[in-house]
């Protein structure tokens, strides 16, 4: 180990020194080794480093520390990267909190420049599933690595969705890589290993809290070209990460939801705010096409409404064997069919139904009405 990296991950294993005092540090003294070795006094005169925090950073932990953090990582078969290696993220580097070290476990690719997160409620409804679970396809479909936060519900149907499309996909983690949370996605962990990576800029058996999710969230949007968020409250975590991304310079999306829904509170209040409006996932990947390339719209696209609305009952454009079974039997209704009875007719579970539905209606070929109602556009 060349004695910067050594260095950093000194200064890391302080107490109270975070990111944004590291970074300080490195700025004033010009690298790690040199503010190990600054005197005192010296070390004072940095914002935010106050005497008892400069005689911490004099006793900062020995090697033998830093080398049984590195022991527990490699047993665990994680890669440690400092902000002193040539293989740091580009993507995190220019953040003014960008983490000291990261932890990863799996590969980062120069594919996941490419990258849009989607976060959301861990309470999510019906709709928020559906929509997680499209946009996440659709995104991996095109190539483009999804990030999100390894937390039940948008989150978990946003990594899942975008292994089912045989994607890569990145969760950032609000704990250590071995103290995952939640638990229950200790399975679905494993996967994201071995088809994209899982990140954490906490020591191995660092426990989450509170504080550390906020941390995880300015990573989420700090990897990514822009976010997405898919169901909120007013006091979510997923506005903080939309909040962070705003402040990163990054584009900031929104899905629209049902009004009395607590869950749309958040999304719309971003829409106020002048969050672009996702209403499917091809316009975001159109409104970041600069970004991603010369965007080529995918099955299912905007560009195949009309030819969609105007295809008669048999043979729609687009649509999988059960959506066209759907099309027919709203078809053959003048007033709409709800919900329920629609699931009954066909023997469609309601989850199954719910996303053939939502991806009808970005398809533009089937509106919702009332009452939970549907109908076919004619």
């Amino acid at each position: 180990m060349h004695a910067e990296r050594a260095a950093v991950l000194r200064l890391y294993l302080t107490n109270e020194i975070g990111p944004i005092r590291l970074k300080r540090l490195l700025e004033r003294f010009g690298s790690a080794e040199a503010a190990l070795c600054a005197p005192r006094e010296e070390l004072v005169s940095v914002e935010g480093i106050s005497a008892r925090l400069a005689a911490i950073i004099s006793s900062a932990p020995k090697m033998e520390n830093v080398e049984r953090e590195l022991e527990r990582a490699r047993k665990a078969g994680v890669l440690v990267v400092t902000c002193a290696d040539a293989d740091y993220p580009e993507t995190l580097s220019n953040l003014p909190d960008c983490p000291p070290v990261l932890f990863i476990a799996g590969n980062l690719e120069p594919c996941d420049a490419s990258a849009i997160a989607i976060v959301g409620t861990r309470n999510a409804t019906a709709y928020g599933h559906s929509v997680a679970c499209r946009f996440s396809e659709s995104f991996a479909q095109r190539g483009l690595t999804v990030v999100s936060g390894l937390a039940r519900g948008i989150d978990t149907d946003a990594h899942e969705s975008a292994l089912a499309a045989g994607g890569r996909t990145i969760a950032v983690l609000g704990s250590g890589i071995n103290r995952l949370y939640p638990q229950e996605n200790k399975k679905l962990a494993k996967r994201i290993i071995e088809h994209g990576a899982l990140i954490s800029e906490f020591p191995m058996d660092f426990e989450p809290s509170r504080e550390t999710f906020p941390r995880r969230n300015r990573v989420i949007s700090g990897m990514s070209l822009a976010t997405v968020v898919v169901e909120a409250d007013l006091n979510s975590g997923a506005l903080i990460t939309a909040k962070a991304a705003a402040e990163q310079g990054k584009d900031v999306f929104a899905v629209p939801g049902p009004v009395f829904s607590k869950y749309s509170r958040g999304t719309h209040q971003l829409l106020r705010d002048g969050a672009g409006l996702a209403d499917s996932p091809e316009s975001v990947m159109c409104a970041l096409g600069a970004f991603i390339g010369d965007y080529q719209p995918v099955r299912g696209s905007r560009d195949s409404v009309e030819q969609t609305v105007s295809a008669k009952i048999g043979g729609h454009i687009g649509c999988e064997p059960q959506e066209e079974r759907i099309m027919q039997a709203l078809s053959a209704e003048i007033g709409g069919v709800a919900f329920d009875v629609l699931s009954s007719r066909l023997s469609i579970q309601a989850g199954a139904l719910s996303a053939s539905l939502l991806r009808l209606e970005l398809m533009g070929a089937v509106k919702s009405l009332p009452g939970k109602m549907y109908s076919v556009v004619r």
